[in-house]
């Protein structure tokens, strides 16, 4: 018995390798009798597995059954109808017995083959008799492997020692050889019994766990197998992960293509090729992407008939086509020449009126062939044979029927539209699940029909099934209608309610369905997340999280609508609503002390909720943290301090980025300050320059350098753009900055008359205004000059390719009545300049705010409107987004 884990290779047929972790881990809490209770093999007599049918005599017939459900085999042995059996099968108790012996008698290669043509069922089987058997399911045989008299020794060499002793077995002896064996590796497979079954679908893996054993399988090819004329389909151990699998075909070198579709178990690939047929041949699957690469040969056949079947299941009064099919090895269908296919019809026995004889045939085609109704009249009986080839002939008996009307329908429930959760009035495209049968009991389908298509009113016959409804104005069935795939479809009415749909066939009642209308949903509540940071005034606009909720507790999608018009107002600040799950709020101008602001959400005049949050007084600047900018100067250099350079932190402690800059001299010397943030320098030496913004009582200081030219150790010139489009708009033109270092320090450099740019190349670009502007297609060197001396350049491509819209942004989200859309939009080109303006573009707009296509927006209600909006401009199509439309002045 192995105890350790083992890694199994498993060889298959088609050159592929399985490999499998099994560790049978012997719990104390179940024995071997229990471990095959578990797998459902054992399942006692009476009171089930006890201790007393355990002790029980194992007999042949009883030890054969066992290993017949082990094998997973009892049920093709319980449908054995064969003739042929061992010479005692009288011997045995009961029926059921003598169908095993049977089934044993003609399937030798399981292991019982008796003596001198005798079973003996009720004998009590050996030790020997039992592992022969056991042996046989390992792969090992008789006279080929061992004689008879080498079973008990032959099998001790492969690991089957527990019975040895036993003259007799008992069913606990039984089960103790049986898990024995179940852990014994098959011959030249390198895997057990156990693992084998599993693999093989007998065994479930969930039972073998329960039962004691640690099934841990690794992913592997199962099978590769030709399942149709251009069709692989590959099985593996365990689901694999899709997403990374890469499965490709290939023969040779040579890899087809396939496209490849899983099974929801994510375990079987099928690749079809887009050759039909595929090439006979021997061709290689290939599987990459996963953490160990796996390949598999196939051999693949073209595809050759292998059977001719009748398919048509009855024939009535008004039949006229019988079909058939040939197909191919894959059991599908084959297109085969009419001519190729020889068909007989004889009517064995006459209904009333009829006669027996031949029924000539005629318009065969590849599928079908066809006979004159007028031949054949209910009761006759007709025998079709056909033949084609070499194939076994196909002969089917048919009783000609009564032509079919369906007689009984059974209704399904009806289910709400996909995104509702009730059924309201006026929904249209309802379904009615149904199945219909006719008088034989055979499933068919409603016939193709449009809304009232009989012209009776409040009532629909489809087919032979009349409709009715308790209640028309809940549910009409002139609305009825059915597709070309039989589905039945109907428009809920205009009034709430229920109503009883009745159908009826020659006015019996065949089925009923009670269906419930609701009445249209309305915005009733709406939950609102109060903002959790600090909010003060004069802070800029934000959003506040709302979800808006129906009678039903369905989240509201749209705030215009049948759910209503929504609407929101704040005691202090403003608010509109953006959409169904954001406001937008802006906070006071003005806010000198801690002010409680209410927002209220109305649907229509009906307030559905309320919220509450603080705003503070507004900020004020309070420290500044820390300033980034140039501060080592060229002579005669000035720089004015810009705002974002300066990091200053309010009384809550968040940045601050209101307030102006002012900067004082703090030192006598090489600098000057030019109210309020410009400084200057004058000579060569240091200064230091203390900053204040808003209202800050502290200075910042900083100290300021001012160097000789000839401390300036480089120079570089960056354009704004380095491709620039060829036109004389300024827009495109690049503007050129020329930086000055020292050592790595940054320099402010002076205006300087003397500075010039030239382009390498006029006919490509030129400077206009100390900028590039482009000419024509083509790539040229700027050059930065101080008088005579060259200090740096640049290169600037140029392109004649006409400007197209790239992205399409939006600066902000709220527009006046009588506004133009451009004043927001931005559509950026491929050279990075705004290619919107009025008119140049097409949009769309909803609700009752209206941007027409010159992007002027028109309001007709005077209140704050959310308008969504899409711009088109050179078939870039933007994301649709939320304008807030205001009444404008």
């Amino acid at each position: 018995m192995n105890n350790v884990k083992k890694h199994v290779a498993i060889l298959l047929t088609l050159v592929m390798v399985l490999t499998l972790f099994a560790t049978p881990v012997f719990t104390q809490t179940k024995t071997p009798a229990q471990k095959l209770e578990t797998l459902g093999i054992l399942v006692g007599a009476g009171q089930g597995v006890t201790p007393g049918y355990l002790a029980g005599s194992a007999t042949r017939i009883t030890s054969a059954i066992l290993f017949l459900k082990l094998r997973g085999l009892i049920s093709n042995a319980e449908a054995w109808t064969g003739t042929v059996n061992f010479a005692d099968q009288n011997q045995a108790l009961s029926n059921y017995a003598r169908t095993m012996m049977g089934y044993l008698k003609n399937n030798p290669a399981l292991g019982f083959i008796g003596y001198q043509n005798n079973f003996s069922p009720n004998a009590v089987i050996s030790a020997q008799e039992y592992y022969k058997v056991l042996l046989t399911a390992l792969g090992y045989f008789q006279d080929t492997d061992y004689t008879w008299a080498q079973v008990i020794s032959f099998a001790a060499s492969k690991g089957l020692t527990q019975i040895a002793s036993k003259g007799q077995l008992t069913i606990n002896d039984f089960a103790i050889a049986t898990v024995e064996a179940l852990d014994t590796e098959i011959k030249g497979t390198g895997m057990t019994l156990l693992e084998k079954l599993i693999i093989d679908g007998v065994v479930d893996v969930d039972d073998a766990q329960e039962a004691g054993w640690n099934i841990l399988p690794e992913l592997g090819m199962q099978s590769v197998t030709q399942t149709s004329g251009n069709k692989i389909q590959v099985a593996f151990t365990i689901p694999v992960n899709t997403s990374s699998a890469i499965v490709r075909l290939k023969q040779g070198v040579v890899y087809y293509y396939t496209t490849v579709a899983w099974n929801t178990a994510k375990n079987v690939a099928t690749l079809t090729t887009a050759m039909n047929p595929i090439p006979a041949g021997t061709y290689t699957v290939e599987v990459t992407g996963l953490e160990t690469a796996m390949s598999a040969n196939v051999t693949t056949s073209l595809p050759i008939a292998a059977s001719v079947e009748i398919t048509t299941p009855m024939l009535y009064d008004g039949s006229t086509t019988i079909a058939f099919a040939v197909k191919n090895q894959f059991g599908e269908a084959m297109a085969v020449p009419g001519t190729s296919l020889f068909a007989t019809a004889y009517k064995t026995a006459a209904g009333q009126g009829g006669t027996v004889g031949n029924v000539a045939l005629a318009g065969q085609s590849d599928s079908t062939f066809t006979y004159n109704a007028a031949n054949t009249v209910t009761g006759d009986v007709m025998q079709i044979t056909l033949v084609y080839g070499s194939l076994a002939p196909a002969s089917k008996t048919f009783t000609i029927q009564t032509d079919p009307s369906a007689t009984a329908i059974a209704f399904g429930n009806v289910s709400p539209l996909t995104g509702k959760s009730n059924i309201f009035v006026n929904d249209v495209g309802l379904e009615i699940p149904y199945t219909l049968y006719d008088q034989y009991g055979v499933q068919t389908k409603l016939p193709i029909h449009t809304p009232n298509l009989d012209g009776a009113s409040n009532q629909e016959t489809i087919g032979q099934i009349l409709f009715i409804s308790s209640d028309n104005s809940v549910v009409n069935p002139d609305t009825f209608a059915v597709n070309s795939a039989g589905k039945l479809t109907f428009t809920a009415g205009g009034t709430a309610g229920t109503a009883k749909i009745t159908a009826l066939w020659k006015a019996s009642i065949v089925g009923e369905i009670t269906i419930t209308v609701t009445g249209n949903p309305t915005a009733t509540t709406t939950v609102i997340t109060a903002p959790t940071g600090l909010i003060a005034g004069g802070d800029t606009a934000f959003n506040i999280p709302i979800a808006i909720i129906d009678q039903f507790g369905n989240p509201v999608s749209a705030i215009t609508g049948s759910t209503g018009t929504i609407t929101a107002t704040a005691s202090s600040g403003t608010v509109t609503v953006n959409s169904a799950t954001t406001l937008r709020y802006t906070p006071a101008t003005t806010v000198s002390a801690t002010t409680t602001v209410t927002i209220d959400i109305y649907n229509g005049a009906t307030k559905i909720g309320t919220g509450t949050f603080q705003v503070q007084p507004n900020a004020v600047a309070t420290v500044i943290t820390s300033v980034n900018f140039t501060t080592l100067f060229q002579a005669g250099a000035s720089l004015t301090v810009p705002r974002n350079a300066i990091n200053v932190i309010d009384q809550y402690g968040r940045t601050y980025t209101g307030g102006a800059v002012a900067v004082y001299d703090g030192a006598a010397g090489s600098f000057t300050v030019s109210a309020p943030a410009t400084i200057n320098a004058v000579s060569i030496g240091s200064d230091v320059m203390n900053i204040q913004v808003g209202g800050t009582t502290n200075f910042y200081s900083v100290t300021v350098g001012c160097i000789a030219d000839s401390d300036i150790t480089n120079y570089s010139l960056t354009p704004s753009k380095t491709t620039i489009y060829a036109s004389t708009n300024p827009d495109y033109h690049a503007s050129l900055t020329l930086t000055g270092k020292a050592g790595t320090n940054n320099v402010v450099l002076r205006t300087d008359s003397s500075l010039t740019y030239t382009s390498g190349n006029f006919s490509v670009a030129k400077i206009t205004a100390n900028k590039v502007e482009g000419v024509a297609a083509g790539t040229t060197t700027i050059s930065a000059f101080i008088g005579a001396t060259p200090i740096a350049s640049t290169t600037i491509i140029v392109s004649t390719a006409v400007p197209v819209a790239q992205s399409i942004t939006f600066s902000g989200y709220m527009i006046a009545h009588g506004g133009n859309l451009a004043s927001i939009l931005v559509i950026n080109d491929q050279y990075g300049v705004n290619i919107a303006a009025s008119g140049n573009y097409a949009v769309a707009s909803s609700n009752t705010a209206i941007i027409n296509s010159s992007g002027v927006v028109t309001n007709t209600t005077g209140s704050n409107q959310v308008v969504s909006v899409t711009v088109v401009k050179d078939a870039l199509v933007s994301a649709t987004v939320n304008i807030t439309v205001t009444p404008g002045t």
